[in-house]
């Protein structure tokens, strides 16, 4: 009876040791503009980052990606949108953009070209900081400064190549 009771028990470690392949692919949220719809589905991702949490003004980025392949005249193509929002103590940037990409099969990879086009909007207070002149004393001084407020239009172009173990690119 002990003897069963060791094998099971060796069985069940065994059993237990084992590991079943599981395959997960996480795609960075900052969106690549070449390679928008080069899947073979719709790609959505969300980023939430909040760090310092509890102390005033932390860092906070908030990132939204879609991206999805689509055929037209027999070419295949891809489109996507992207929007971030970050803010941190003072400054916020805000980056809203549409994609398309053009995919091509190449041998046994893909060469796709892209572009984007969108606007990026910054906005910086640097008057309501409070700078500390004397830290022993506690004294302060406001920054007498002139705030931020741009909008930018913002256009990329790239090329990339991919293949199941390989990816190289380059984008201005």
């Amino acid at each position: 009876m002990i003897k069963n009771r060791k094998i099971h028990i060796l069985v069940l470690v065994l059993l237990m040791m084992l590991s079943l392949s599981a395959h997960a692919q996480w795609d960075v949220p900052y969106s690549q503009f070449w390679i928008a719809g080069s899947g073979t589905s719709i790609d959505v991702s969300a980023l939430y980052k909040c760090m310092y949490a509890g102390v005033d003004d932390a860092p906070k980025v908030i990132n939204l990606s879609a991206s999805m392949p689509f055929e037209f005249l027999g070419l295949r193509h891809g489109v996507g949108l992207v929007f971030e929002n970050s803010n941190v103590s003072k400054e916020q940037n805000i980056h809203f953009a549409a994609q398309y990409s053009y995919n091509q099969k190449v041998g046994r990879g893909m060469l796709n070209a892209g572009v984007q086009v969108g606007f990026r909007e910054l906005n910086y207070d640097a008057a309501s900081l409070m700078l500390r002149v004397d830290s022993t004393n506690g004294s302060q001084k406001q920054a007498l400064a002139n705030p931020v407020d741009k909008r930018r239009v913002d256009m990329s172009a790239g090329l990339s190549f991919t293949t199941a173990r390989f990816f190289a690119g380059v984008g201005v």
